[in-house]
């Protein structure tokens, strides 16, 4: 049976690096051979995983298996590739955010109807696709923001979204959502601040995507991070109050007694947690 190798499909699977290659390739070269399967799809002879396995055994004449899956359409092969990866051990952390959020994105754009079934189906993936991948539901949603923000990345340099999913270059998921963010409202400040990460200047990037300004984003002088387009860029003191409301929600959560809050040592503890946060997420990465 002629094997097909389709682009697409290809892309959709996380590559290995140089080093991962070579382990693979002297694996199968040892006296095992090629001891998992190829999955071809059956209707159209489409080779959906393997294709490393595939490149190194046509390469050195080393006999390998195939299973043949049947599906519907390109979508649930989609699906299936996507799934298949997620039950990879050796997926970085970014690498897995990104693909639940394209499976996530997948099932929003296929095969609904009105907009209540609609709902009702985005709401039952995410429910799926969080109970599946031990997330929770806002999870899978803001995975999705950080795949369209590195589809958006990889048009400029596929490299530097190469790097970033293989967890290489050490660039936090938010500064990702927030340059998505950013790019939505002004795609030449995007731009600029993409320059300073191919460049490798990762303080140039965060200070470009976080501190707008109001001659920048702004359309409303008497609040610089309003946008023209009204979506939000957050100001420190704005991160801190979000980060202290949550903080007291989970004191709160955690107290199994009715006594009351110690509010000034709260504020303390507050202030503590906030700059060590500062240390550790955003001056310790720069």
């Amino acid at each position: 049976m002629e094997i097909k190798i389709d682009s697409e499909f290809k892309t959709l699977i996380a590559p290995l690096t140089h080093e991962e290659y070579k382990l693979l390739e002297a694996s199968i070269m040892s006296p095992e051979g090629c001891r998992d399967a190829l999955v071809i799809w059956k209707q159209e002879g489409i080779l959906l995983d393997g294709h490393h396995r595939y490149d190194i055994c046509s390469r050195h004449g080393i006999p390998y298996r195939t299973e043949e899956y049947e599906f519907e359409d390109r979508t649930e092969v989609k699906k299936w590739i996507y799934d298949n990866q997620l039950g990879r051990r050796n997926l970085t952390d970014e690498y897995r955010t990104y693909i639940i959020g394209a499976r996530y994105e997948l099932e929003k754009t296929n095969g609904h109807g009105s907009k209540s079934v609609y709902n009702n189906c985005t709401q039952n993936t995410r429910e799926r696709l969080a109970g599946n991948n031990n997330v929770s539901e806002q999870t899978v949603v803001n995975a999705a923001k950080y795949k369209q923000a590195i589809d958006t990345i990889a048009d400029h340099s596929y490299e530097l979204k190469d790097s970033i999913l293989r967890g290489e270059l050490k660039i936090w998921k938010r500064d990702v959502m927030q340059f998505g963010a950013v790019h939505r409202k002004n795609k030449a400040l995007a731009e600029k601040a993409l320059d300073e990460l191919i460049a490798g200047n990762t303080s140039g990037f965060k200070h470009s995507i976080y501190n707008i300004g109001d001659k920048n984003m702004s359309g409303n002088k008497s609040n610089p991070y309003q946008t023209n387009g009204g979506e939000r860029m957050y100001t420190e003191a704005e991160m801190k109050a979000a980060f202290s409301t949550a903080f007291m929600a989970g004191m709160r959560h955690a107290l199994t007694s009715q006594s009351s809050l110690d509010m000034g040592r709260c504020d303390t503890t507050i202030d503590i947690f906030w700059k060590r946060y500062l240390i550790d997420n955003i001056i310790g990465k720069e």
